[in-house]
């Protein structure tokens, strides 16, 4: 038993140090990516090829920061055939489709600054991502707040962290997920903190009221302690986008 519970532990948590410092080369950019998603370890998921490009970076839809990450150089990761490989009925797993990861770290910093996991397959019903005002406006009402791009390597993987949201990511046409220095600045037994911000969209809808428009019930968030796998936040509807 003692030796089980060690090979999890193993599984969810890897030895944290700082990211800073820059990536040079391509071979770095998409090993940084392969080891803060988990994807190097993970024994489950499934994926084809990896790619990285040195690219300006344009942002309009971080909360809080986009306006600080706009115009940066960084390094584009693209790996694609990813399949999550999660434990699920067999009716569940005919929806593990094909997707392509994107990620984009700092070139100066080596920080993580957003990843999306999107099915290769396109969706008109999908509407636009909220811009980053409009994301800040919904997370400030229910008192969160990002303040920049966590810099320690997470002791909690990317893939773990999806599989902790309680939501569900099989269904969802596009994960977007920030790994970020946030508080809920109305609990105070939550301080400042590294996590995994995860946003799904286009999935699952959490509420079942039909009188409420789908894409405000299908776009959904929640929030994991990147230290220490706690679910801090959600799955909560939001943010999603004004639409006319």
């Amino acid at each position: 038993m003692k030796n089980v519970l060690t090979n999890i532990a193993m599984v969810l948590l890897f030895v944290a140090g700082t990211m800073a410092g820059p990536i040079t080369t391509p071979e770095q950019a998409i090993d940084r990516v392969l080891d803060v998603t988990g994807l190097s370890r993970d024994l489950k998921s499934q994926r084809g090829s990896e790619t990285a490009e040195l690219v300006t970076y344009h942002d309009s839809t971080t909360p809080f920061i986009s306006h600080e990450l706009d115009g940066s150089s960084a390094w584009k990761v693209l790996v694609d055939g990813f399949k999550f490989g999660m434990d699920a009925t067999e009716e569940q797993r005919e929806l593990d489709v094909p997707k392509t990861i994107e990620a984009w770290i700092d070139s100066e910093t080596g920080k993580i600054m957003k990843i999306t996991i999107r099915q290769n397959e396109s969706d008109s019903d999908l509407v636009r991502q909220p811009t980053a005002e409009e994301s800040q406006r919904r997370l400030q009402r229910a008192g969160e707040t990002i303040f920049s791009l966590a810099e320690n390597v997470p002791s909690v993987s990317m893939m773990n962290a999806i599989r902790l949201c309680k939501a569900h990511p099989l269904t969802a046409k596009e994960i977007i997920i920030w790994y970020v220095e946030y508080q809920m600045t109305n609990c105070t037994s939550y301080s400042k903190r590294p996590v995994w911000f995860v946003f799904m969209r286009g999935g699952y809808p959490i509420s079942p009221r039909e009188d409420v428009p789908l894409y405000m019930r299908n776009h959904i968030h929640c929030v994991i302690d990147a230290t220490d796998g706690s679910l801090m936040f959600g799955p909560v509807n939001g943010p999603y986008p004004k639409l006319e």
